[in-house]
């Protein structure tokens, strides 16, 4: 098992990713491959949710946050 097969077990829930540099913080709502998309809460009012593709490889640690 790797750690995208791993995190795949908790799509849907709220989830922090850390890269250097940023943390962010968002809903898991799918993996792939090499990668996995964050809902991430925009700062406008114009669109409420942005799909972010996290690439595994730029990715120090993901907390699974408590439901």
């Amino acid at each position: 098992m790797n750690f995208l097969t791993a995190l795949a077990a908790f799509i849907g829930r709220n989830v922090e990713v850390y890269q250097t540099g940023q943390l962010i913080t968002g809903e898991l709502v799918a993996v792939g491959v090499n990668s996995f998309v964050v809902n991430v809460v925009a700062n406008s009012y114009e669109v409420p949710v942005i799909p972010l593709t996290v690439f595994q490889q730029n990715v120090e640690f993901v907390r699974i946050l408590p439901a």
